[in-house]
């Protein structure tokens, strides 16, 4: 039992899901839309990674999942690289 519930807030605000996670999100983001583009990709994540993470760190974090995918042919890019589909 968490004697104080504010540190309990905080620890979540901090705290990184697994990378399981984030991939299921992306790919039923995707079954649900047909397609992601990449401000869409901003926006799924912008409350899910944690808050110490910066706007740089965000953006590779989220190439690199989206990369993943590629690599084991989970999704394709429809689109060009400078507008991903």
């Amino acid at each position: 039992m968490v004697d104080n519930p504010n540190l309990s807030v905080d620890y979540s605000k901090y705290r990184a899901f697994d990378e399981k996670y984030y991939l299921d999100l992306i790919e039923k983001e995707i079954r649900e839309h047909g397609h992601m583009e990449r401000k869409d990709d901003n926006d799924l994540f912008q409350n899910k990674l944690p808050e110490w993470i910066d706007y740089k760190q965000r953006k590779i974090k989220i190439i690199n999942l989206l990369l993943e995918l590629r690599r084991k042919n989970r999704i394709q890019n429809n689109g060009s690289d400078s507008a991903p589909k």
